[in-house]
């Protein structure tokens, strides 16, 4: 007897928008394969960050574009945040808001 796995898709992309803090991030776009790749492309040529967590990945590629990211995502996504702030200046000013949150303000 043979057990069928779902194979995870490692080339897979969610593009999220996080703009408020008293809003949930949002996912504005999800594909695998080729759209996987020009959402990645879109990102980097605006400048947009991008992180690799496939878990993450998987878990907001079941919602829809719209979609407010689900309670599952949150330690995950707050990891994801959390690791932006502190580490690319530019985002963080963007996500200034964040400041109290993190006891700091950018610079």
């Amino acid at each position: 007897m043979t057990k069928k796995h779902k194979k995870k898709n490692p080339d897979r992309s969610v593009a999220v928008q996080y703009t408020a803090i008293n809003e949930l991030p949002i996912v504005l776009a999800s594909g695998s394969g080729e759209l996987a790749r020009t959402i990645r492309l879109i990102a980097s040529r605006h400048g947009i960050p991008i992180t690799e967590d496939t878990t993450l990945a998987e878990l907001l590629s079941e919602l829809n574009a719209g979609d407010p990211i689900s309670p599952e995502c949150y330690s995950l996504m707050a990891e994801v945040l959390t690791f932006l702030y502190f580490t690319d200046k530019s985002w963080q000013e963007k996500h200034s808001f964040l400041g109290d949150v993190f006891n700091t303000q950018p610079e």
